[in-house]
């Protein structure tokens, strides 16, 4: 169990030094918040989408399309009609 209050890598530390991969997270006072796991703290650490073997992705050059769209929402930039990435059928990509 962890605090919401801890900081991420405290909780990876916390993980890695255990040797744990899920962990519950507690409220001020005890309350079972949810729980989090080792591969969620590393997907937030690189700011990644982690696919597994068992993850139902068909179209790879979509979902990067989706997570650079949410990562520049994110950051709040906007991509110029340059930056912008084609087709995957188009000559120019990305």
């Amino acid at each position: 169990m962890y605090s919401l209050k801890m900081k991420l890598f405290d909780l990876l530390e916390l993980m890695l030094k255990n040797r744990i991969h899920i962990a519950i997270t507690v409220g001020e006072y005890g309350e079972v918040k949810g729980l989090v796991t080792l591969e969620d703290v590393f997907e937030t650490l690189l700011g990644l989408e982690i696919v597994d073997e068992i993850d139902r992705v068909e179209d790879m050059q979509a979902l990067a399309r989706q997570m650079m769209d949410r990562r520049v929402e994110r950051l709040g930039m906007k991509l110029s009609d340059d930056e912008q990435y084609e087709d995957s059928n188009s000559e120019n990509k990305f």
